[in-house]
């Protein structure tokens, strides 16, 4: 609130309080604008709104523009506890949409190298998946304060490959395409292993990466197969839809999970004929589906702690079938759904709306455990002495043909 001082009275040497910030009419509209959609949509609609409201007004108290009221939302969106809802600026949106992110180019899990990218700036520095890290720009690495795929800066790496002495590694992070295309390998002759990873790109890019993944299993489809290998242990998530319509072999036709919003409305999805829908929505397909020759084989589901978001549901996709099972650690635990809600400057809000279900209606909200707790070397991550791999051959032997 502005004060009236009268000329006399400054005149008269009286103490003029300081000017009390004020958000502009802009910034007032822009922040009202978010928080209406994060309150009307949000999956967490127990929350204090009254309070995150007050809090957002105080923290934005001296904005003057849109931007300036980032550090609130984003605040409220914390606050909301659903772990997933992100706020992006207009810049990043598009990067992200896009898939082209910059990033190190290299998969970690603690202080393990599990995958480099391939022509990516990890690669171009010499480093390779098994590598240990030893530290990081001259200090010991600590994964959990500093993990290496926020690193948008050059950095320098200590790191060790087996017995051989540690070498220097200077890295610096690239925008570049962030989708690695899914492989695969068929494993003693026996058993179709699919490595399926994080995606995040333009349609004819999701075209590709499905359609990659059903030739893969086109591939494995022959006689004497014992079973699948679906690898989703280090799969963040991005977009779920090309994930399963390249898996879709794999399932039954019909309805494989759904969304559930905070009214409790359900919305499932379904792959049929190659192609993935969100109701009657159609959102991803393949340009050659393929269809089992030898269908009903067990399937090993691998997930970990880094599988995330669209990875877990796409776990979820082959919960409560009678020839599947997960092996591994608990997911990230971010099982749910957001949308993306654009505001007036172009940033998105990409909101938490929906919580994920299985097949039969169970519901996930946080950590999906697996049906038998194994765990990875990441070390041997993808090699003949994976822990989780082994595991999940010795699971499928155990099984027969649904």
């Amino acid at each position: 609130m502005k004060l009236a001082i009268s000329l006399p009275l400054l005149l008269a040497g009286m103490f003029v309080p300081a000017h009390s910030p004020e958000i502009s009419a802009e910034a007032k509209q822009y922040l009202d604008q978010a928080l209406d959609l994060i309150q009307k949509n949000s999956i967490r609609q127990k929350t204090d709104w009254a309070s995150l409201r007050k809090h957002a007004y105080d923290q934005a108290a001296d904005a003057k523009s849109p931007a300036d009221t980032y550090p609130a939302i984003r605040d409220a969106l914390t606050a909301l506890g659903d772990h997933h809802s992100r706020l992006f600026s207009a810049a990043e949106f598009k990067t992200l949409s896009a898939g082209r992110l910059t990033n190190p180019g290299m998969e970690c899990v603690g202080d393990i190298v599990v995958r480099v990218m391939p022509k990516g700036p990890a690669e171009s520095a010499g480093l390779k998946a098994g590598m240990q890290i030893v530290s990081l720009n001259g200090q010991p690495y600590d994964p959990e304060k500093t993990p290496i795929r926020r690193m948008k800066e050059p950095f320098r790496l200590e790191a060790r490959e087996g017995d051989q002495p540690t070498k220097s590694y200077t890295v610096t992070p690239a925008e570049h395409l962030a989708v690695r295309p899914p492989s695969g390998r068929l494993i003693d002759g026996r058993y179709g292993y699919l490595d399926v990873p994080t995606f995040a790109g333009t349609e004819p890019e999701q075209l590709a990466y499905a359609q990659r993944i059903q030739d893969l299993i086109r591939s494995f489809d022959i006689k004497g197969l014992r079973g699948w290998i679906v690898d989703l242990r280090l799969n963040g998530g991005g977009n779920m839809w090309p994930m399963i319509a390249g898996l879709g072999p794999l399932y039954p036709a019909g309805d494989l999970g759904a969304f559930v919003d905070a009214a409790g409305q359900i919305d499932k999805w379904t792959y049929r004929e190659g192609k993935c829908y969100q109701g009657r929505v159609l959102l991803a397909s393949t340009p050659h589906p393929y269809v089992l020759t030898h269908p009903g084989l067990p399937i090993a589901v691998l997930i970990d702690q880094v599988t995330a978001s669209s990875g877990e549901a796409t776990a979820i996709s082959f919960r409560g079938l009678a020839n599947a099972t997960s092996l591994g650690q608990p997911t990230f635990g971010v099982p749910t759904g957001n949308a993306p809600l654009p505001l007036s400057d172009g940033a998105v809000l990409n909101l938490c709306e929906v919580i994920d279900a299985d097949r039969t209606g169970k519901t996930y909200d946080t950590k999906i455990p697996p049906d038998l707790i194994v765990e990875t070397n990441w070390i041997h991550f993808n090699h003949p002495d994976d822990l989780a791999i082994q595991a999940a051959i010795r699971w499928i032997k155990t099984r027969k043909k649904a």
